[in-house]
């Protein structure tokens, strides 16, 4: 991370995040190196000496041309560098760096966690819980029709709007205002619009869930009630999977996990296998 100033008052709310993120996994992070890393076309992972494994979406500049994004310094020879390193991109200008900085963090945190983890079926919580009432989900999930079957109101709100999405500018944080239940893609940390975004779900329970979302209590801080993350079984098989070019509902060696900030019970079951 950038030193500097680091009081709450004199940077941005993003930034402090950001910050907090990267300063849980830092602890985390003496001795670690990277043993293998893959910034996949849909995916990037990263694997620390200690064992784990991370992933996060690949989150791409706009303009899809190759030389002229900004790449990863470095690239081809990322084993062995030191993890504190890697997680220190997390507020690089790069959008690749952010992604394996972001999976770098979430295998260290991986690698020490102190919350609770739950298995289950977080849609069909959200379904038996807010059944008939208003939706709203940041981020075009795959499972988006699911949940639109049983939402009394349902929108998504989208940087690249599909069909019916609209932008966060426009109707987007209306409709997050007023919803009982929100889902929340983890890119939002990736395009650092996340604290932005729950500060608009003030009146929901917000359920943060995808492959970039960090096991971190952090989030419960800013209004998260459920994290739903992506939990390596077998490091071999999720990395081949990312480097094949699998998407989340056909990641092998992972499972999905919840953490909450108060225990509830989840039915049984992965959503994924409904994709």
């Amino acid at each position: 991370m950038n030193k500097g100033k680091e009081n709450k008052t004199e940077i941005s709310n993003i930034d402090f995040f950001l910050k907090e993120l990267h300063d849980e996994a830092k602890a985390r992070s003496a001795g670690a190196v990277v043993e293998k890393a893959c910034v996949g076309v849909y995916m990037t992972c990263v694997e620390n000496s200690l064992g784990k494994m991370g992933v996060s979406y690949t989150w791409r500049d706009e303009n899809l041309v190759p030389h002229l994004c900004r790449g990863i310094k470095d690239a081809g020879n990322l084993r062995g560098k030191a993890m504190g390193e890697i997680i220190d991109l997390i507020d690089s200008p790069s959008s690749l760096e952010r992604s394996l900085a972001m999976a770098g963090i979430n295998s260290l945190l991986n690698a020490d966690l102190s919350m609770q983890a739950q298995s289950g079926d977080m849609l069909l919580y959200l379904r038996d819980n807010f059944k008939g009432k208003k939706i709203a989900m940041v981020g075009h999930f795959p499972f988006a029709d699911e949940m639109k079957k049983w939402a009394g109101e349902f929108h998504v709100i989208e940087k690249n709007p599909v069909g019916d999405d609209v932008l966060f500018e426009g109707a987007g944080k209306k409709y997050l205002n007023e919803a009982d239940a929100t889902v929340i893609t983890g890119t939002t940390i990736l395009n650092k619009s996340f604290v932005e975004v729950i500060g608009e779900c003030k009146n929901s329970f917000n359920v943060m869930l995808g492959p970039t979302v960090p096991p971190s209590a952090v989030l419960f801080k800013y209004g998260v009630n459920a994290i739903v993350a992506i939990k390596a079984t077998d490091n071999a098989q999720l990395y081949s999977s990312i480097a094949e070019g699998a998407i989340v509902p056909r990641f092998k060696g992972s499972e999905m996990v919840t953490y909450c900030r108060e225990k509830i019970e989840l039915p049984r079951g992965d959503f994924r296998t409904r994709i």
